[in-house]
């Protein structure tokens, strides 16, 4: 009877770690991939803030002050959503995929604002308000 209870232990003891380890690696899975996400949209914000402080600095010409009030609050939504994102990946904290998408929206935010606006990157080429110029970044 006690060899059928051991082997009946060891058993359960190899299922058991079996299944923490595949739920382990989905979430070691789960994590990478909003690592990356996150990044990812990182990369958008930087590229949208470094175009906006080109027009804000007057490299497209006089910017309009209208533009520059909006361009401030967006860049400001999208830097403040960005940074909760940020804290928790450098701090090695679990990043939720609604402050993943938080930013992402904010982000979203921003760089349509500057596309309405005519503020835009296409390749390498900063355009602003119908001014094309090659990009210093």
């Amino acid at each position: 009877m006690s060899f059928l209870k051991n082997n009946l232990f060891k058993a359960t003891l190899i299922v058991s770690l079996l299944i923490s380890s595949s739920v382990l690696a989905g979430c070691t899975n789960s994590i990478v991939t909003q690592k990356k996400t996150y990044f990812t949209v990182e990369e958008l914000y930087t590229e949208a803030a470094n175009i906006s402080v080109q027009y804000v600095s007057g490299n497209f010409g006089n910017p309009d002050p209208a533009v520059v009030q909006k361009i401030k609050f967006f860049n400001d939504q999208a830097h403040n959503a960005l940074l909760a994102v940020r804290t928790n990946v450098e701090n090695g904290a679990t990043v939720t995929d609604t402050s993943l998408s938080l930013a992402s929206t904010a982000i979203d935010a921003f760089v349509a604002y500057l596309a309405s606006q005519n503020i835009k990157v296409t390749s390498n080429t900063v355009t602003a308000a119908g001014v094309t110029g090659t990009s210093t970044n």
